[in-house]
């Protein structure tokens, strides 16, 4: 259960390649690098109900290629998680699972991790390409969900989450939803949501769905939603957004009346923004200059 240091592997299996099985009792430090998987059903899951937890899992430059079920099936690693350079890939026909499920973690680093579908009609709400819930300190970097039959990174009852330079392109959903009762204090910075507009998909997908509180957005690009650039719906207190621009979707970009600021934003969507309790400075909707008193 101590160092386990598994490298330079090729699998070929419609099967499980990886399975940590807590039972016995608490792992640390594992780590997986440069193993690279064909056709595989899970690249490595836990087992859930073990009595134990375990620590310390990295996992660096691994790749599963042509796949056909969940990723990452990730509940029983409580905290230090770290997956860099680490690719889920399907071209499969049919929706599927979420590619990187992270559960009940306190404090993972995702570096570069890529979540690739190739079908994506919205029809399978639980397939996202990162599927996050009841975990604190997260922090996604220069990840991508492309192509994902659902949302592309759905975060769920989970704090403290920092996505820096991501990219959500082509999804059968929202880009980002932040969803669930206790969500917040979520940094969203530098990242680029592209929809479906043009292309066929389901009604009402937002760029950002939030549902949380405390959320700083800045220096994002929204564009080509067939729902809002932001909002879908009445919630979003504390909310931040600033520098982002945001165009080319079917509705207004809409803030709720859960109080906040936006500024410095631009968009070219032809409807008249709803900024419900948001204060807003210089800010340009369809050739508009919107402001308020701070």
């Amino acid at each position: 259960g101590q160092n386990v240091d598994i490298k330079n592997l090729v699998i070929n299996t419609q099967n499980n390649v990886f399975l940590i099985d807590s039972t016995g009792g608490a792992w640390s430090f594992i780590h997986i690098e440069n193993v690279y998987s064909y056709g595989a059903n899970v690249f490595l899951s836990d087992v859930a109900d073990a009595p134990y937890s375990y620590t310390n899992l990295y996992i660096n430059r691994c790749a599963s290629r042509i796949h056909h079920g969940n990723g990452f099936i990730i509940k029983k690693c409580y905290a230090f998680l770290i997956m860099q350079d680490v690719t889920v890939d399907s071209v499969s026909v049919v929706g599927q699972s979420p590619m990187f499920f992270i559960e009940n973690n306190f404090g993972a680093h995702l570096v570069r991790c890529e979540a690739e579908g190739g079908y994506s009609d919205g029809t399978h709400a639980s397939h996202a390409g990162f599927y996050i819930s009841n975990s604190q300190a997260l922090w996604l970097e220069r990840c991508m969900a492309d192509t994902v039959d659902s949302v592309g990174f759905n975060i769920i009852n989970s704090q403290y989450v920092y996505f820096n330079s991501c990219v959500a392109s082509l999804n059968g959903s929202h880009g980002i939803a932040l969803v669930g009762t206790t969500t917040q204090h979520i940094l969203i910075n530098n990242c680029l949501l592209n929809g479906r507009i043009n292309l066929g998909g389901p009604a009402d997908a937002n760029g950002i769905y939030n549902y949380a509180e405390c959320v700083n957005i800045s220096n994002c690009n929204i564009q080509n939603f067939t729902g809002y650039a932001y909002g879908g719906v009445a919630q979003g207190n504390e909310t931040l957004i600033s520098n982002c621009s945001m165009y080319g979707c079917n509705h207004s970009v809409l803030v709720s009346s859960g109080g906040g600021v936006m500024s410095n934003c631009r968009s070219a969507i032809a409807d008249t923004p709803v900024f419900g309790g948001m204060y807003h400075r210089n800010c340009l909707f369809y050739g508009t200059l919107y402001d308020s008193p701070l």
